[in-house]
């Protein structure tokens, strides 16, 4: 069995894959993809029993054929090659020889009968989502998800999507971020919530781009699929129950302040530079017309910065601590001019979002300085 590809062609499909590939698998046959063609179309496939890529490309075989390859070492020749070099693939029981122009690899090969794969439902719902949009709604929320948070349900993203609209929420107990777009798909069925991993959570924002055509997104009992193109992804879901993110969300928080989104950007960096390096704290000080933002550290250093801010003083100047960098992912993914903040008290937390925007909001717990 013998294949013809160019580099420019099989270089983008196994990169796209390859990131399902874990560096350390329970299964060795899991560091390999499974090349399969046909009908002239070659299908790569890389999973790690939880997600699976699927990347397409056209191929000049000489026949329908399914083998294995070692994805880590495939993608590495693909990148050593010259560009636009011509690359032949011979498969031959258990071996491959892989070559172009004058170089020549010989794999040995796992048979591609002993791949596993992922066991899926029909999925239950279908709906076309633009691109871009679902590109910014997850990476304006995914930096506040867990990471190998003990309580797993935080590990990852909660999806509710209705005819109407899909909303993503992420928290890790100490913030939380919660963006929505509008959708007005046909159909008629329930709401489908679903927590999303974070690892897919990841390679979905590394594989969309900021274009406006659609992408199919299926939604099942089990698991999630984005269909984009030539590539596909397919995702198991966690099982368990997602806290009621409602109940953290201050609504009432009656103290508001505006404040320019790039000066406050600046300030926290700079004041950051000393703060606390385990618990990076810093003092926000509102008054009428200023904020002054201060952080200090053990080494009885400390950093100030004073900036302009429209805050409603009616129930006086108000003081409180949060952690620093929780406050810079949020104005950095904030696209707005001016960022509004919503505050009860020291004790209570804060409310961010972009001012008059609509789609995303932020909550922040206090700290105590």
């Amino acid at each position: 069995m013998k294949l013809k590809i160019n580099r420019e062609q099989l270089l983008p499909a196994i990169q796209r894959a390859v990131s399902a590939v874990e560096r350390r698998q329970t299964m060795p046959i899991l560091g390999n993809f499974l090349m399969s063609v046909e009908d002239g179309v070659l299908d790569v496939l890389a999973t790690d029993l939880e997600m699976e890529v699927h990347a397409r490309t056209r191929v000049d075989a000489d026949g329908d054929m399914q083998f294995t390859l070692p994805a880590r070492k495939m993608v590495d020749i693909c990148r050593a090659l010259p560009e636009n070099a011509e690359i032949v693939i011979e498969v031959s029981g258990d071996k491959a020889e892989i070559r172009s122009g004058s170089s020549r690899f010989n794999i040995v090969l796992f048979p591609a009968a002993d791949f596993p794969g992922i066991q899926m439902d029909m999925p239950e719902v279908w709906l076309d989502v633009e691109e871009g949009r679902l590109k910014q709604l997850l990476n304006g929320t995914a930096f506040s998800m867990g990471v190998q948070d003990v309580r797993y349900y935080l590990n990852g993203m909660l999806w509710e999507v209705t005819p109407k609209r899909f909303r993503a929420v992420a928290t890790d107990g100490h913030r939380l971020a919660l963006g929505e777009m509008d959708l007005d798909v046909t159909g008629d069925w329930d709401e489908q919530d679903v927590l999303v991993p974070r690892k897919t959570i990841m390679e979905l924002i590394r594989i969309l781009d900021a274009g406006k055509e659609p992408v199919r997104v299926e939604v099942g009992e089990r698991f999630v699929r984005v269909r984009k193109d030539d590539l596909m992804l397919t995702s198991k879901l966690i099982e368990g129950r997602y806290p009621d993110y409602n109940r953290v969300i201050p609504w009432d928080s009656p103290c508001k302040a505006m404040i320019d989104r790039v000066l406050l950007k600046q300030a926290l960096q700079r004041v950051a530079i000393l703060s606390n390096e385990k618990y990076r704290g810093v003092r926000m000080e509102f008054s009428r017309d200023r904020l002054v933002v201060q952080a200090s550290n053990p080494e009885q250093e400390s950093a100030e910065e004073s900036l302009p801010c429209e805050f409603d003083d009616s129930h006086g100047r108000l003081g409180i601590g949060f952690n620093v960098g929780y406050l810079m992912d949020i104005v950095s993914v904030i696209e707005g001019d001016m960022v509004e903040i919503q505050l009860k008290d020291s004790e209570n937390s804060g409310l961010v979002k972009e001012r008059n925007g609509e789609g995303f909001l932020y909550v922040v717990m206090p700290m105590r300085l």
